[in-house]
């Protein structure tokens, strides 16, 4: 367990050395040296039996084509008029395969681990936030909304970048809920009002419609706790949208983003990045110049018309069984990891993500957490399947005797 939370509370605390070579440079990040150390410790470990791990067809063919995602990204290098500068990006679809092993390994019983490391992980980001912005809040209401998220900043990154964990993490507490969860969902919250990030607000907004269309029809969750639980929310959301500086300054940004359609300047990089594909179709490396904050494009103008899907695909394939009918008999926590993971996904439309160490070591131990309560819920439905047709079979028996007794003669 200790392991997996020193991985995200390293991913918390960012990067560890900055090396640089002319106007080049390569910032190493806490957790990537973190995430070498637990697994050269685990071959060494291991080195006589080998590390044993089960994986199914999906996963099998998710490390193929990550694989391929990553090598290519390492061969635009020879194309691309970015030179070096894309191959940390490179380097980060590579580091997927060690967070991968250590993640399957690591969460092999089960995920209380995970859930465990990412509240570590959502405490150090709070607190961070809260001592950065500390030396303005006395200050607060003379601040206007840039300025307050130029201040909303840790040491892995800024607001707008935090905000997709933290809505991840509202929504995974407030699904779960598991022991503690009000606190750690009130702390999630304090962290989003914190980033005053408009795009976590939405994609939350979205992914909580879903999960009460969800509700509705599933006949493992508690329908009136989560009516309870969506009121509760209701109100704390009208009371922090209308009596706080933070709220109010979300609430009129979005009005006015909708009303001006200003996008925040993102709308001309989706300009840069649609040329940018036209004049180079096959990728021009993994780099954060011009990014377009929407994954679907950057995963097309990074990696080219014909990796950049499968990459793409790989990132949003989870979301799947959110289509199936099954869906509606997956447990809470099985939902909260989906729900959870849509808004990040939804987030990463309008925000960079997936595309650096941070994101992707994060996103691998959540797809394996994913996945690994998807088996659990296809291994109860087997049982249950199969403990019904063992009743099936001995009443079948059952029946076919007394119609033997029936028809014997006397």
């Amino acid at each position: 367990m200790w392991k997996t939370i020193l991985v995200f509370i390293a991913i918390s605390l960012g990067t560890i050395y900055s090396a640089k070579s002319g106007s080049k440079g390569y910032n190493i990040q806490l957790v990537e040296v973190l995430l070498f150390l637990l697994f050269f410790l685990m071959v060494i470990r291991n080195y006589n039996n080998g590390i044993k791990i089960q994986i199914n067809v999906f996963e099998k063919l998710f490390l193929v084509l990550q694989f391929v995602c990553g090598t290519y990204a390492l061969l635009t290098y020879f194309w691309s008029d970015q030179g070096i500068s894309v191959l940390p990006g490179a380097i980060s679809i590579f580091e997927g395969f060690i967070a991968f092993t250590l993640a399957k390994v690591l969460l092999k019983e089960s995920i209380n681990s995970y859930e465990i490391a990412n509240r570590f992980f959502l405490l150090s980001i709070v607190i961070q936030l809260i001592l950065n912005m500390g030396s303005n809040l006395s200050s607060i209401d003379n601040q206007v909304f840039y300025a307050l998220k130029s201040e909303s900043v840790t040491l892995m990154g800024g607001s707008n970048y935090l905000s997709i964990f933290l809505g991840f993490f509202f929504l995974y507490e407030f699904i779960s809920r598991k022991k503690y969860w009000i606190m750690f969902a009130l702390i999630s919250i304090l962290g989003i009002f914190l980033t005053l990030s408009r795009g976590a607000i939405l994609s939350i907004a979205v992914s909580l419609m879903v999960y009460f269309i969800i509700t509705l029809f599933n006949s493992k969750v508690n329908k009136l706790k989560s009516i309870i639980s969506l009121l509760l929310l209701s109100l704390v959301a009208f009371y922090m949208f209308n009596y706080t500086i933070m709220g109010i300054e979300i609430i009129n940004k979005i009005k006015d983003s909708i009303e001006t359609g200003n996008s925040a300047g993102r709308n001309v990089l989706i300009e840069i990045a649609i040329k940018q594909i036209a004049s180079q179709p096959f990728g021009n490396g993994i780099v954060l110049l011009n990014d377009p904050h929407n994954v679907f494009i950057n995963s097309i103008r990074d990696l080219g018309v014909i990796i950049g899907p499968v990459y793409f695909i790989l990132l949003v394939y989870p979301l799947y069984h959110l289509l199936k009918l099954k869906v509606f008999k997956y447990s809470s926590t099985t939902l909260a990891l989906l729900i959870g993971y849509l808004s990040v996904i939804l987030h990463s439309f309008v925000e960079i993500f997936y595309f650096n160490s941070q994101s992707i070591i994060w996103s691998i131990f959540t797809l394996i957490a994913i996945n690994k309560m998807i088996f659990i819920e296809r291994s109860k439905e087997t049982n249950v399947s199969r403990s019904q047709s063992a009743e099936y079979k001995e009443w079948d028996e059952r029946l076919n005797k007394n119609a033997l007794n029936d028809f014997k003669v006397y």
